[in-house]
């Protein structure tokens, strides 16, 4: 910050100042900020009840950082409740980065019945994507499975990467061709 007296951010809606670490802010900030998807402290996850709260906006940032925590974690039902309010905004249509996270997450946790969900409900598929499929049932010991996607992402025209290819010869590796 250049200047300490000014606020961190303003408020997107109330377009009024705010602090994060200094002092206390008005009413609706405080209110909200009880609602944020993360601790500053622990890093975990805000739940109500074991629930998580749900997200009031579109904050790319917020939803990626939850499904990243939920990863962490490996909790596939935490998972299961930020898809839901993410299949309610119609964002793995729109947002490849939470789609690809979520796959990410869902193979973290063993559920690649899931992520071959998500991953099918994704408009463009590009390298990354059919990474995170690919690395996911290379992970959970689906190996000819990984390589039939990776045949498939090749029919589809997707060029691999470096981190597409260490997958693939993983699996190749792990059933002996």
């Amino acid at each position: 910050k250049i200047n300490p007296n000014s606020p961190d951010f303003r408020h997107k809606q109330a377009g009024k100042p705010c602090w994060v670490h200094v002092g206390p802010n008005p009413p609706f900030a405080s209110n909200e900020s009880k609602e944020l998807s993360l601790r500053h402290s622990t890093g975990k996850l805000v739940f109500d009840n074991g629930l998580p709260k749900k997200l009031r906006f579109h904050d790319h940032v917020r939803i990626l950082n939850l499904i990243k925590s939920c990863q962490k974690e490996k909790n596939i039902w935490k998972t299961r409740r930020i898809h839901a309010d993410v299949l309610e905004r119609n964002l793995i249509a729109k947002d490849v980065f939470v789609a690809t996270a979520l796959i990410t997450t869902y193979a973290k946790c063993g559920a690649m019945k899931m992520a071959q969900q998500v991953f099918n409900k994704i408009s463009f598929h590009d390298a990354v994507t059919w990474t995170a499929l690919i690395g996911g049932y290379v992970e959970n010991g689906s190996n000819e499975e990984a390589l039939t996607c990776f045949e498939k992402m090749m029919i589809e025209g997707i060029f691999p990467n470096v981190i597409t290819y260490g997958c693939t010869l993983k699996a190749c590796a792990n059933i002996g061709l």
